[in-house]
């Protein structure tokens, strides 16, 4: 689009953050250079919507590919199909992008590429009349379940669903995410917990035993500052579970890496 861009994006298993990242500080980067400019280019952070794949695959594969037409940058469909910036000229042969995924979107239309190929054009041929469909770019509830019409049928028949803006799926889709997005908090906040504790503690030995952080945890070898790094470190390992290995034997290093 003129001021923004559209991606559909299966993520691994590092997630979106650290891919997104990457991806739009290097194109950043390279745009400043091209254009001899500096500075931010991109207004606020990205926006992002898990979706269910399974029942809106070929849905978003279509509305982002139909945005040009709605949005009047092409005439038509005809149009479309040679237009540079969308992935649907790419589905259609007419160019080429080593970086999207061509075969497995056009497997969810058919068996063959030329039958996948004619039943997606004409998919989105039927998408094309369709308009807006607030269903895929709402929120909460009308997104989790498809529309007015299935919300308004819910709450006739008393049916609870879970619902979030940022899930697009059913209601049982949007429920494993949530459960699985606070099993996730949980860990993250007993590992950053854990770690608090024990750093409290590692502050508290030295100034009970008055030894200086800093030389805690340089290479010192005084008595008392090694005696000291010892315990620390068995504290570390038999209280706290910490795994202190590390491509250095110093205990100095180790415990210089779990206090960064």
């Amino acid at each position: 689009m003129s001021n923004h861009v559209h991606i559909l994006l299966k993520s691994g298993p590092d997630g979106l953050s650290q891919f997104m990242r990457k991806l739009l500080t290097g194109y950043a980067i390279c745009y400043n250079r091209r254009h001899q400019r500096c500075g931010h280019l991109f207004q606020n952070r990205y926006k992002s919507i898990i979706c269910q794949e399974s029942a809106y695959f070929q849905r978003l594969v279509s509305y982002i590919h139909l945005n040009p037409l709605r949005a009047r940058l092409v005439k038509s469909i005809a149009e479309l199909d040679r237009y540079p910036w969308s992935g649907h000229s790419v589905l259609m042969n007419a160019q080429r992008n080593d970086w999207q995924e061509r075969e497995y979107v056009l497997s969810q239309f058919g068996r063959t590429k030329r039958e996948a190929c004619k039943q997606y054009r004409h998919f989105l041929e039927l998408e094309s009349l369709k308009g807006g469909q607030a269903d895929l770019i709402g929120g909460g509830l009308i997104r989790s379940l498809g529309g007015w019409s299935e919300v308004k049928s819910h709450y006739r028949n008393e049916e609870k669903q879970a619902f979030d803006e940022r899930i697009l799926g059913d209601g049982d889709f949007v429920e494993s995410v949530l459960s699985q997005s606070k099993s996730d908090l949980k860990t993250d906040y007993e590992i950053r917990t854990r770690k608090e504790d024990a750093v409290r503690k590692i502050k508290e030995a030295c100034e009970e035993r008055k030894v200086c952080l800093d030389h805690l945890r340089s290479g010192s070898r005084r008595p008392q500052v090694s005696a000291l790094r010892k315990e620390l470190a068995l504290l570390l390992v038999n209280e706290y579970g910490y795994s202190l290995q590390s491509r250095h034997d110093s205990l100095a290093y180790r415990l210089q890496a779990f206090m960064a």
